[in-house]
């Protein structure tokens, strides 16, 4: 073999290591720019050949990480150029399902635009169960111009998204679901009710909302009554309000 042709074979594996290294420097670039909502130069970094679908070690794309931070013109991009709207992360995430639990309803939107899978889950909780518990009601109100049922699905403790939202205090999202005819009485599999989630947490509005849409003011858990949970509470507002709706101690 004569010298040039061993400098070639000896050349080729360390050019593809070289451009190896540098894609990987690319895509590396590109998972921090759509993070930090850098739309420029997530721009900049895909046209010099950054994967739009590259992943980190944890399995997260430029897309989740854009999505989870709320950065809807990042998001925006990177579905332009060809990002997987349906890719999963090692734990069961999507971008979806971290775009609801974060609240944001511009990129929830732009998502199901894409056909993002409303049905897939996380520790058994869809859009629906995380949209409910951020309390967002615009991405609750995209969830349910596409798929209504989500709002009477359980979470693997049978809570609906109405007993979560109902937990957390948010009366926007309460009522938007009971607008929707959630059901309004159902159980988790720890035995609480929307309206006995709203009482412990003494979230009057979610209270209010829920009375009206003829939660059963009597209801009780291990015993406890909703009543007796609100004076335990110490709340008289809240005490006078269940008795004014027929409840007993």
């Amino acid at each position: 073999m004569n010298t040039s042709l061993r400098l070639w074979t000896l050349w080729l594996p360390l050019a593809g290591a070289v451009a190896t290294f540098a894609d990987s420097r690319l895509d590396t670039a590109l998972l921090k720019a759509a993070a930090s909502g850098q739309v420029t130069q997530v721009k900049s970094l895909l046209s010099q050949g950054a994967k739009v679908n590259a992943r980190d070690r944890n399995g997260w794309t430029p897309l989740m990480r854009a999505a989870e931070a709320g950065h809807a013109e990042v998001v925006r991009a990177l579905l332009d150029n060809g990002a997987k709207v349906n890719v999963k992360q090692k734990n069961g995430w999507t971008p979806l399902l971290l775009a609801a639990r974060e609240g944001h309803g511009e990129i929830v939107k732009m998502l199901l635009n894409e056909k993002a899978n409303i049905q897939a889950k996380h520790n058994g909780r869809t859009a629906f169960h995380l949209a409910a518990e951020s309390g967002c009601r615009e991405c609750l109100a995209a969830l349910i111009a596409r798929r209504k049922a989500g709002i009477h699905e359980k979470d693997r403790n049978e809570a609906t998204p109405l007993i979560l939202a109902a937990r957390r205090g948010h009366a926007g999202a309460v009522k938007l679901l009971l607008l929707n005819k959630a059901k309004v009485n159902e159980r988790s599999k720890d035995g609480w009710t929307a309206l006995l989630a709203a009482v412990q947490g003494g979230h009057k509005e979610c209270v209010r909302a829920l009375l009206a849409a003829r939660a059963n003011p009597r209801v009780k858990r291990k015993g406890v009554s909703a009543l007796r949970m609100a004076q335990i509470e110490g709340d008289a507002e809240l005490a006078r309000m269940l008795q004014a709706a027929g409840a007993k101690k």
